[in-house]
């Protein structure tokens, strides 16, 4: 799909000044009609980019292998670069963010270069996927992989000079519900190229296997526009919502197209 990704899992003092801003009125009348305390609330930030012309399709990519419910026990984490170990070269680790129980954990787990680094940490429930805190360390030198070896199954790969598993599937904890509340189309025009006629793309959100798409039209363009997609209601817990984009760039250098979604999580 030659995507990228970056994504973060915020709680709300977590936010900066602008999506606090941004996010003001929301979060002032939750917690008056709700009357949530500020640490019942999380939102989960994703931005992704597909760079070449694809069909819609769900930005998650690297996972062989849906996961669900997985005994950490049989879990490693490695690089396919000797560098990317603790006092190395390379990365010397990479953040895991996954749901065990109903509570979402972001842990640091360090590497060991090729040599599997054991997880075993009991049973996760999903996995919301890795990435690189580049204030402690250095961008991977080879691709870091969380896998069952022994099976070659990979549920989760940041690949060799980026910082973030491409995926954009945010899960909802039991006991939680989420809801899209920002989601933003963005087109750069690459260059002195100028975007034909023929030129497109689409916006998707998959929640549970059902797809709402829009089309980008060019009002829509860096402009909100959560609102008229009917699927931004509460969702339950064990339930997703994965943001979809199509392209169609029938020149193939002049239109790349970001999406920027913001969903908000609250017990």
């Amino acid at each position: 799909m030659a995507s990228n990704a970056k994504w973060k899992i915020m709680n709300l003092e977590d936010l900066d000044i602008i999506e606090a801003a941004k996010f003001e009125k929301l979060i002032s009348e939750f917690r008056r009609r709700s009357g949530k305390r500020d640490d019942q609330m999380i939102f989960a930030k994703f931005e992704v980019t597909q760079v070449l012309p694809n069909a819609l399709a769900d930005i998650i990519e690297g996972y062989t292998n849906a996961f669900d419910s997985i005994a950490t026990t049989t879990l490693h984490i490695l690089s396919s670069d000797a560098d990317d170990t603790v006092g190395g070269a390379g990365c010397e680790g990479v953040h895991l963010v996954y749901i065990k129980g109903n509570v979402i954990y972001d842990t640091l787990y360090p590497l060991a270069g090729t040599a599997h680094s054991h997880i075993n940490n009991g049973t996760w429930d999903r996995l919301i996927g890795m990435y690189v805190d580049l204030t402690t360390t250095v961008v991977p030198q080879g691709n870091i992989i969380l896998d069952v070896h022994l099976t070659g199954t990979v549920y989760c790969t940041i690949v060799a000079g980026d910082t973030y598993s491409i995926t954009s599937k945010m899960w909802v904890p039991s006991g939680w519900k989420m809801a899209v509340v920002d989601l933003v189309p963005l087109i750069t025009i690459v260059g002195a190229a100028s975007p034909l006629l023929t030129d497109g793309s689409n916006v998707g959100i998959n929640v549970n296997g059902t797809v709402q798409s829009r089309s980008v039209l060019p009002e829509n363009i860096g402009r909100p526009f959560a609102d008229p997609m009917p699927l931004n209601l509460p969702l339950a817990g064990e339930a997703y919502i994965c943001l979809q984009h199509s392209q169609l760039d029938t020149d193939a250098t002049a239109v790349t197209q970001t999406l920027n979604m913001t969903c908000m999580l609250w017990q």
